[in-house]
């Protein structure tokens, strides 16, 4: 599934996304071109991870379309959808990794559901995945709780690339790590980007992420974006809410949201 130059990778128009009376989204457009590594930025609880549901379906929308590629996700066929999973990679704020299943398999998860693979090349396929992320045969072989939080960070990307995806989904990828693994972990989404070519949105609250593995930023504020660019205008925004967020200010407007 590919689409024109001047035809959006990822496109979100209209995002609406309501819990009970709270409106959490409200309009939300954003689009990332073939290549784009975006970063949306915002308060914690403003909806970033709302959004990041809603685009790949986790969530129902109240309004709004998710486009791939210039088609509706509401209107692949179902092989479509198959197409799509195969092609998506997603790394979610707590791993998501399944304590009952070696690291291997967590690795060979999606494999194994979006297409026949057998299991000794599953096996050597996650082998691979992991020492990509600095992981060797003996910890694909441990289960998730037995790992560090860095390395089950580690094995979760290794997941999230393990077909090769064309769009990629990253939920918080430093979110409850040390400054050094941070940027460990900055250095791997940066490396596996730059490798597959792949189209990137990640949810984040870090700037240190952003200025590392994004080429675009998007500030989400008020359930809508406000304000979008390339990372390198992110100092000099125009935006009062982008400035107090890259500032750390307290004063001023508030950069917060309704919560998730």
């Amino acid at each position: 599934m590919t689409g024109s130059a001047q035809t959006p990778a990822i496109e979100l128009r209209g995002l609406v996304k309501r819990f009970g009376g709270k409106t959490v989204l409200d309009g939300m457009d954003l689009t990332a071109m073939a290549g784009d590594s975006v970063a949306v930025i915002g308060a914690s609880g403003c909806g970033k991870s709302v959004s990041f549901k809603c685009a790949l379906g986790l969530l129902p929308m109240d309004a709004g379309s998710v486009r791939f590629a210039g088609t509706p996700r509401d209107e692949l066929p179902s092989s479509g959808s198959q197409a799509l999973m195969r092609r998506s990679g997603v790394l979610f704020q707590g791993n998501a990794l399944f304590d009952s299943l070696p690291i291997w398999e967590n690795v060979a998860f999606a494999l194994f559901h979006t297409g026949p693979m057998r299991r000794a090349e599953a096996y050597e396929l996650a082998i691979t995945k992991l020492a990509e992320v600095g992981l060797d045969e003996r910890a694909a072989n441990l289960y998730p709780p037995e790992l560090s939080g860095g390395m089950q960070k580690r094995a979760a990307i290794a997941r999230a690339v393990a077909a090769d995806p064309e769009f990629l989904f990253f939920d918080e990828p430093t979110s409850g790590l040390d400054p050094v693994t941070a940027a460990t972990i900055d250095r791997l989404i940066e490396d596996c980007v730059t490798r597959l070519r792949a189209t990137t949105v990640t949810i984040t609250h870090d700037l240190a992420s952003v200025r590392k593995i994004a080429n675009r930023v998007a500030m989400l504020h008020g359930g809508r974006i406000v304000w979008e660019g390339p990372v390198s205008e992110l100092d000099r925004s125009g935006s009062a809410h982008v400035e107090q967020f890259v500032r750390g200010r307290t004063d001023g407007s508030s950069t917060g949201g309704p919560p998730p």
